[in-house]
């Protein structure tokens, strides 16, 4: 900010007849800085600072109106809400800013280019975008998408967070929206997001193909803006930054849920009120809106994502760092998982296990299991071997000896490798997780990880050489006694050791099986 000593110095060398150029190159400045000294000066200097008539009956506005500036961040609407329900001040928002800037609280008025307004028809169009925005919830700042959408005649809205955004966070938020607003417009305006669009901009992009089948299912069209042409989209964007600049100055929430809940009612508040630069507001063009809309279809079906999920040891499985608790004959089983919008449903096949209300991403919790009783975990005394510990060093000195490497005593994080280990001893045969065990202690392999994909190896293994070694016509055949038929990859080379005899071995792997071992005779040489 330039300080009145600079101004005052313009000033004098303008008045001595020096040029704009001649003044910026000795003082160091733009020659549109000069300018714009030059052009607010006249009325500053000569009229003195602007005083609004409201201060006439308030000899302290300047102080309530600096502090008010310092605590609703700048923004002149919610001071002027302020003055008026706190002070009973009442002053016009133009006048409010006038005296902003005379007070040298915000920075002199710049010229705006004036565009041209695109007028669309009732029901023709609405615009829908996405913006990240950093939003205090709680204690802490959490980093936020904000997906608005704004028909293009009435300007009603509807607007959401998200913790995360994604096509399946897009279909959601349509369908809410439209289902919110009671009709389906004619086209979608949208921006060049990749979530959407997959390729180009404007009339040459290319949709997602689930995503056309999306908007074909419900009755629209999506339209991409065309690159450069920030204009198009200027009613949407309008609508994002009078949620940055009013609602967020606001409201305060302490989780994603009451935000929303809160954005909800601010909405509807702002349905009644008038457009910036507009007569009318949207209550009053909503009617003749909704005539237009296309009636949304008979059923829409929820937007959904389906993966598989193992249930933990403890009944539970997992979700954005949210457990789900299920019952406890699924323990160690592997399920199916369906994620709508609002609900976690837990399937076993086609039968419906339980469902739950779905947690926010950025909210990591518990959810119970409604009438199921949760067993608080004891917490084992340091120095106590726990039951799990108990059975590991039953197995064997072997694993005994590994735990005392590894230094996996009942506390914190050595507690959850603990009962890792002990789920591995259940799922796994004895002498595969032995012998594992022993070939992991001599090659101090430590990573469980690497242990668990070893286990999955020997055990798969195992089963193709019982498939091999099993089948009675197989072991009829003379290749099967010659040694043919077993894999190259599992059959050692004449002249090379076995994988693993060598001293040098450190690979934690399969060992090699000859499974011509066992034939009945040698052949003749």
């Amino acid at each position: 900010m330039l300080d009145n000593d600079l101004r005052q110095v313009v000033r004098t060398l303008n008045q001595r007849g020096n040029g704009i150029k001649a003044i910026a190159k000795t003082l160091g400045i733009s020659r549109n800085t000069v300018r714009r000294i030059l052009r607010t000066s006249t009325e500053s200097h000569s009229a003195g600072p602007y005083v609004p008539d409201a201060a006439m009956g308030a000899p302290r506005l300047e102080l309530i109106v600096r502090l008010l500036f310092k605590e609703c961040q700048g923004s002149a609407l919610i001071i002027a809400e302020r003055l008026a329900k706190d002070y009973q001040i009442a002053m016009g928002y133009s006048t409010l800013t006038r005296y902003l800037r005379a007070l040298g609280l915000r920075q002199p008025r710049r010229g705006r280019s004036v565009h041209p307004e695109i007028i669309t028809g009732p029901g023709v169009e609405m615009q829908f975008d996405t913006s990240p925005i950093r939003v205090p919830l709680g204690r802490e700042t959490v980093l936020l998408y904000l997906a608005n959408l704004i028909c293009g005649f009435s300007r009603h809205r509807y607007a959401e967070f998200f913790p995360r955004w994604s096509r399946f966070h897009a279909k959601v938020f349509l369908v809410r929206a439209l289902r919110s607003l009671g009709g389906v417009p004619e086209k979608m305006s949208i921006d060049n997001g990749r979530e959407i669009v997959i390729l180009g901009s404007g009339e040459s992009a290319v949709i997602a193909s689930e995503m056309e089948r999306f908007a074909a299912q419900i009755g629209f069209t999506f339209v991409p803006v065309e690159a450069g042409h920030k204009d198009r989209q200027g009613k949407i964007e309008k609508a994002h930054q009078y949620v940055q600049t009013n609602f967020l100055k606001k409201y305060r929430a302490s989780n994603l849920t009451d935000l929303n809940a809160k954005l909800a009612t601010w909405c509807r508040d702002v349905f009644h009120n008038q457009v910036r630069g507009q007569t009318f507001a949207p209550a009053d063009r909503w009617e003749e809106e909704c005539a237009h809309l296309k009636p949304l279809p008979l059923h829409i079906p929820e937007p959904s994502v389906t993966m598989k999920a193992r249930v933990d040891d403890r009944g539970r499985v997992w979700r954005h760092a949210s457990s789900y608790r299920v019952p406890d004959r699924f323990v160690l089983k592997w399920l199916t998982i369906r994620e709508t919008g609002g609900e976690i449903i837990v399937m076993d096949g086609r039968e419906e296990v339980c469902r739950h209300a779905r947690i926010p991403e950025c909210e990591r919790r518990h959810s119970p299991l409604a009438g199921h009783r949760e067993q608080k975990t004891k917490r084992v005394p340091r120095g106590r071997p726990s039951a799990e510990e108990i059975h590991l060093k039953s197995l064997g000195p072997e694993v005994s000896r590994y735990l005392e490497a590894l230094e996996c005593r009942p506390i914190r994080t050595s507690y959850a490798r603990l009962r890792r280990l002990y789920r591995f001893s259940c799922e796994y045969p004895s002498e595969i997780f032995l012998s594992t065990m022993a070939d992991a202690l001599v090659r101090r392999a430590f990573d469980l990880n690497l242990l668990e994909q070893v286990l999955e190896e020997k055990m798969g293994h195992r089963i193709r050489v019982a498939s091999l070694a099993d089948h009675p016509e197989l072991e009829a055949r003379p290749a099967y006694r010659k040694g043919q038929v077993t894999p190259h990859r599992l059959q050692p080379e004449p002249s090379e050791e076995p994988a693993g005899s060598g001293e040098g071995d450190n690979n934690l792997g399969v060992e090699a099986v000859d499974l011509a071992s066992d034939r009945d005779e040698e052949e003749p040489s």
